[in-house]
């Protein structure tokens, strides 16, 4: 259901990510808008609004894992390479693939905040 703005919010998103990975906090809050834009994407006003409300409650916990990221993970740009394969799956319109790199986004993201999933 992606639009061409669709992927210019995704895309602006990981640019910031990239540009504030030196910087948790900015990280944190471009981390934030990169999945508020998958989720407006989806064009379902249910899984946005979820994602707009889960988000801001998660930055707290999207700030540490950048922390834990930049300390301990092979820097701070260990979550660029798993955003990015989410965001062109996205583009190439590969639902599949979007759900594999989601998934192990999710799975490598729980492991820089130290939970394991099952």
């Amino acid at each position: 259901r992606r639009t061409e703005a669709d992927l210019a919010a995704i895309h602006g998103a990981l640019a910031a990510m990239r540009a504030q990975r030196d910087d948790p906090a900015s990280a944190a809050a471009a981390d934030v808008a990169f999945h508020q834009a998958i989720a407006q994407a989806a064009h379902n006003p249910c899984m946005a609004g979820l994602t707009d409300f889960v988000g801001q409650q998660l930055l707290a916990a999207r700030r540490l894992a950048w922390e834990n990221a930049a300390r301990y993970r092979g820097g701070p740009g260990a979550a660029e390479e798993e955003h990015t394969a989410l965001a062109e799956a996205i583009a190439a319109g590969d639902a599949g693939a979007a759900r594999q790199a989601a998934r192990r986004h999710l799975e490598a993201a729980a492991a820089r905040v130290g939970l394991e999933l099952d």
